[in-house]
């Protein structure tokens, strides 16, 4: 389960269970919106016919119109408040979802750097980072792909890069004090 560090912004969890729980949590919240706001686009429709129907009374049909047409609005007022509850509640989790994607992505990236560069016996290039960093959640909305897949993906991928010599100069400089230590 997820629970956040007291010192930290990041998370410790156990994440098969968690991502279960959360992705049911959210598939719940999602539904959970649909019904309030078919409820409120039908109170809308209720009031804007009563509000046709009010220009359409006769002087001694006015009263009981305007008395349905405040029933009708005390509807829609009920519908608005319960689909904003809704929807406040549907972005808490997706913004939860979110940090504990981000959390769990940091901890693969460390795990793959820990594995491929510090303790491995692999190539140290910007390549191998690039290949597993591309299937990182950078926005929501974003599925997250994972370090592991993204790498074996994007190391077929043949790669183009012009201009960052600079910052390959760099990070192989950082591999040979790494080793010198």
């Amino acid at each position: 389960m997820l629970e956040r560090k007291a010192d930290s912004p990041s998370y410790c969890f156990d994440w098969k269970s968690s991502e279960r729980e959360e992705r049911l949590e959210r598939a719940c919240a999602i539904a959970g919106i649909y019904e309030p706001q078919t409820r409120l686009q039908e109170c809308m429709a209720w009031v804007g016919k009563a509000e046709m129907a009010l220009g359409r009374a006769s002087p001694e049909q006015k009263e009981a119109v305007k008395t349905q047409r405040s029933k009708f609005q005390a509807d829609l007022q009920t519908a608005k408040d319960t689909y904003e509850s809704a929807r406040r509640e549907q972005q808490a989790i997706e913004k939860k979802l979110d940090h504990m994607e981000a959390g769990f992505a940091q901890y693969q990236l460390l795990m793959f750097i820990d594995k491929r560069f510090i303790n491995g016996n692999y190539a140290r290039n910007p390549r191998n980072l690039a290949d597993a960093m591309a299937g990182l959640p950078f926005t929501h909305d974003v599925h997250f792909m994972g370090v592991w897949q993204s790498y074996v993906r994007c190391s077929n991928l043949p790669c183009y890069s012009i201009g960052l010599s600079l910052f390959t100069n760099l990070f192989r400089s950082c591999g040979v004090r790494t080793r010198k230590q």
